[in-house]
Formats: structure tokens, C-alpha cells, sequence
């Protein structure tokens, strides 16, 4: 809205999903950044960088459109709000302008303000805004402090990474820009990309947390169905509900409401797992003897008739004859203990998902 009441609707257009057709020369401010988070809700996980485009499945959209953008011959202005400084290397390069506004960024007159010129063409109001952390030029680069210009021949603490060497950061400690005197000079159009970490085809490097204390929040979605409520609905990590043949209640387990008890109340029901934008998920790296889908429960009651385990796209009120599952009732027989449950992937794959593609949810039925 900020930009429509600067520029009037006949002149922007809103586009999230890029639909409009859009051509060489056309100008695309790009909003893009970080969900807001508290606590341990916004930690970056051991096995995470700080690429942004790698934090969550939504992100990686997010940069996904700025490819597509700068591709399409667009001039990128990236307005990217974050409450920490992030890697995006390659966005930057690919955008003509790339603005750090900051979390929690409900000022939007605040951003067109500075983006947007008078009639005579010349800026209304300038950039003041100094970076109080310096900014990564590499994906591992977390704890890159300054040096103190007051201490004579300051060592870096061993937990701290030099800023003078490899960690040598991309916009260092009290950069910034303005319109009056100081204009950048750095090609920024041609970054060297840190490729650290990429991972080849058909090999996965680390484990895809769906769901439990090592999960990204947001990533997948936990929901349960039965023969009335088909289409499934959410579980909640707060409060208990109900459908006619399965309950669910959060549970500690080893974080505060990392774990969920189900209750099956007989017929047909279903607890699955599904992307958090219902997307697909690229698993083809775990196609190997190797790979698995592990996960960890406990056994109240020992089940009497079959419970199966899927690795397919929920469609209706039930699972398709001809996919691939498996019984895992022999292995729900241990009562009042967790125990640790590893299916190879392989056996949930047959032919028909030999892409390794994850097609919405896990099913436990």
C-alpha cells in the first residue's frame, strides 16, 4: 500500500506469485525477509548456515523470485527485513538496489520515503543507517565481531571468527550508503559465490527434520483426517482436539510441546505430514540403502489391526491400493518407553516415486 499511495494503483502492480507477464526495463521492488521470531523459536540450527535462501522452504521462494526477475531483465530492488545480518550473496549481486530495513518493519512509509524521488527526480529523504554487525561474505561466517580500535593488539577470542582473514566480511562493521556522499564501490554485480556446503545430486548431507525439537517451524505442517474430515486438519503444538476417531494433545518430550499424543478411537483415521506451503519436497538424496525415515514414540496400547506408513500425496479419505506402504504394527508392540522406528526409504518407494519426490505427506494410518 505504501507504494500505491506514492504512486498511484494505475502505476503498481501487485504480483506476489509473478503471474504478470513482465518484460526487460520493468521495475520490481522485491519484499522479502524473515518471519518474526522469539527465543528459541528463531535459532539457527547446528547443522544451518546463514544463508537465508536454505532457513526455511519459504525463504527459498522468496529468493527464488529474484532469480526469476533478474533473468527476465527486470531491474530488482530487494527490500529484505531480517533481525540478523544473512548470507545472500547471489541476491544481492542479482539485484540493482538492496535495501536491510530490518524486522519488525511495520513502517512502510518509512522504506518509500527513502526509495521513491521528488518530481525533480531527487531524493526526498536520505539513507542514514550505519550497520552495528559486520555482514557476511561467507555462509559460516556467525561470529565475526570488529576489532576494538581502543585495545592495542587485540587477539580474537578463540570462540570469535577474524574479520581480517577468511571471515573477512562483505559489508563490514558501520557500513552504509547514502544518496549524498556515499555511493558504493564495490561491484556488487559480480560476487564470488561461496559454494560451501552444496549438495550433489542424489546425496543428502544432513537429515530433513519434519517435525520435533529439531524441526524449522513453518517447514511442515502436522494434521490428522478420518472418514469426516478428509481434507485433514492441523494439529496444534497448544492445545488438544478432537475428531470422531483420533485425538491429539501436545506432549513434552524433550522440549516444551515438541511431540504430540495421538489417541485412535477406532475406524479409520490418519496423522500425516505435509510441506508447510503444500508444495513437494525434493528426498531423492536419501534414495540409497542408506537413507531411512526415522522417528521416535511411545507405545501406550499395542495396536491390533494394521498400521501402515506411506510416503505419498493425500488426495481423499483414503490411501490409493496401489501405493507403496508398510506395516509397522510389529514394530508398536514396546509399551511406555520410546523407541526409535527406522524405515528404509527405499521400501516406501517403489517405482512410481523412484524420483525420490516427496508428494506432500508422510501417513501413519
Amino acid at each position: 500500500m505504501a507504494l500505491i499511495n506514492e504512486l498511484g494503483s494505475d502505476n503498481v502492480t501487485y504480483d506476489p506469485q509473478l503471474e504478470s507477464t513482465i518484460q526487460a526495463g520493468d521495475v520490481a521492488v522485491v519484499v522479502i525477509g524473515e518471519d518474526p521470531y522469539a527465543e528459541m523459536m528463531g535459532d539457527i540450527k547446528a547443522w544451518q548456515t546463514l544463508e537465508f535462501g536454505k532457513l526455511k522452504r519459504s525463504y527459498k521462494a522468496d529468493v527464488e523470485k529474484i532469480h526469476k526477475l533478474h533473468k527476465l531483465g527486470a531491474k530488482v530492488i530487494t527490500v529484505f527485513y531480517s533481525g540478523r545480518p544473512l548470507y545472500l550473496n547471489e541476491e544481492i549481486a542479482k539485484s540493482d538496489a538492496f535495501v536491510a530495513a530490518w524486522l519488525p518493519g511495520s513502517e512502510g512509509k518509512g522504506i518509500t520515503d527513502v526509495l521513491i524521488a521528488d518530481t525533480q527526480g531527487r531524493p526526498r529523504y536520505d539513507f542514514q543507517g550505519k550497520l552495528s554487525y559486520s555482514w557476511p561474505n561467507k555462509k559460516r561466517s556467525a561470529t565475526v565481531s570488529r576489532i576494538p580500535q581502543h585495545i592495542p593488539d587485540y587477539q580474537v577470542p578463540e570462540l570469535e571468527q577474524s574479520p581480517l582473514g577468511e571471515h573477512a566480511p562483505l559489508f563490514e562493521y558501520g557500513y552504509g550508503l547514502n544518496y549524498a556522499n556515499t555511493l558504493q564501490q564495490t561491484d556488487l554485480d559480480h560476487l564470488e559465490l561461496d559454494n560451501s556446503g552444496a549438495q550433489g545430486e542424489g546425496v543428502a548431507d544432513n537429515a530433513t527434520e519434519i517435525y520435533g525439537v529439531k524441526s524449522t517451524i513453518g517447514d511442515f505442517q502436522l494434521k490428522v483426517a478420518d472418514f469426516e474430515h478428509w481434507i485433514g486438519s492441523d494439529v496444534s503444538r497448544n492445545n488438544p482436539m478432537s475428531l470422531k476417531t483420533i485425538d491429539t494433545k501436545p506432549y513434552n518430550y524433550q522440549q516444551q510441546q515438541d511431540a504430540v499424543e495421538l489417541t485412535f478411537k477406532g475406524g479409520f483415521a490418519a496423522a500425516y505430514i505435509q510441506t508447510g506451503d503444500g508444495g513437494i519436497e525434493n528426498l531423492s538424496g536419501y534414495g540409497s540403502a542408506k537413507g531411512t525415515l526415522s522417528f521416535e514414540v511411545k507405545v501406550s496400547k499395542a495396536p491390533q489391526q494394521p498400521v501402515y506408513l506411506s510416503l505419498q500425496k493425500w488426495t481423499e479419505n483414503k490411501l490409493p491400493d496401489d501405493i507403496a506402504k508398510v506395516d509397522i504394527s510389529d514394530k508398536l508392540q514396546s509399551l511406555d518407553q520410546f523407541v526409535t522406528i527406522d524405515i528404509p526409504y527405499l521400501s516406501l518407494c517403489r517405482s512410481r516415486c523412484g524420483s525420490g519426490i516427496f508428494r506432500h505427506a508422510i501417513h501413519a494410518i
